[in-house]
């Protein structure tokens, strides 16, 4: 009996997956701080004292997404910029797509 009811309740939240839009925009905006954390940290790591850890590049994509950068850590290289950029004007559209 108790089986049932946790494949039911795993039933519910698969389809909420599935259908909720919501759920597919947070899922894409997790995933855009992510990468962008991951591939800024492994391009500057070597060239960039801002970028020492993966939490370095984790604290610059949300500050960057969230209010376009306070200026702490900078993208140096043109493929850290590169990126930068990307992750701007798609933090942007994200956050305008959820507010609007």
């Amino acid at each position: 009996m108790k089986r049932k009811k946790w494949e039911k309740f795993l039933q519910n939240i698969f389809l909420l997956i599935k259908t909720s839009t919501g759920f597919k925009i947070s899922l894409f905006f997790f995933s855009l701080i992510l990468l962008s954390s991951l591939i800024v940290y492994l391009i500057e790591r070597k060239i960039n004292e801002g970028f020492l850890s993966f939490f370095d590049s984790l604290w610059w994509t949300i500050v960057t997404v969230s209010t376009v950068g306070y200026g702490d850590r900078l993208p140096m290289s043109l493929w850290g910029r590169s990126i930068a950029i990307i992750t701007i004007f798609v933090g942007i559209g994200i956050t305008g797509t959820v507010t609007g």
